[in-house]
């Protein structure tokens, strides 16, 4: 059992503030890599802090896990949360998210995607992306469009 599992096994439907370090990949042609989870949303690549963990090492551990990428070199992008990234599941259980999220290059290396969490993947215009994107990383894109505009 993971932290953020025990922690909401332990706290059930009350609120949860967890971070979520993602990053924005971008490769030559200025698209966005977006993953498709098995619930069938898509959203950057990235996933939630474990106890010990900086922002650096989990976004890394989960680029590794879920689409055995390497990301060597990256830079902070911006810190995003408040009431865009509160997220109430079907259950009834309440997270407020903050993202970390970084900026990164594609690399040359094969990206496969674990077949546990992420389906497939894709490199998205970041003006033309899908529309079961997530609303957390809708939020994210659209300030990243915005910087690019």
């Amino acid at each position: 059992m993971t932290y953020v599992q025990e922690l909401r096994k332990r706290a059930g439907d009350l609120p949860l503030l967890l971070v979520r370090p993602t990053v924005i990949i971008t490769n030559q042609e200025g698209f966005i890599l977006l993953v498709k989870y098995f619930d069938h949303t898509w959203g950057l690549p990235g996933g939630l802090m474990e106890l010990g963990e900086t922002a650096e090492e989990t976004m890394k551990r989960e680029l590794k896990e879920e689409l055995n990428m390497d990301i060597v070199k990256f830079d902070f992008y911006k810190v995003f949360s408040g009431k865009e990234f509160y997220k109430k599941s079907g259950s009834g259980a309440e997270t407020y998210y903050t993202a970390i999220v970084y900026r990164a290059n594609a690399t040359d290396g094969e990206i496969k995607p674990d077949n546990e969490e992420v389906a497939e993947y894709g490199f998205f215009d970041p003006f033309t992306i899908p529309e079961s994107t997530t609303p957390i990383d809708q939020v994210v894109i659209n300030e990243y469009r915005s910087k690019k505009s």
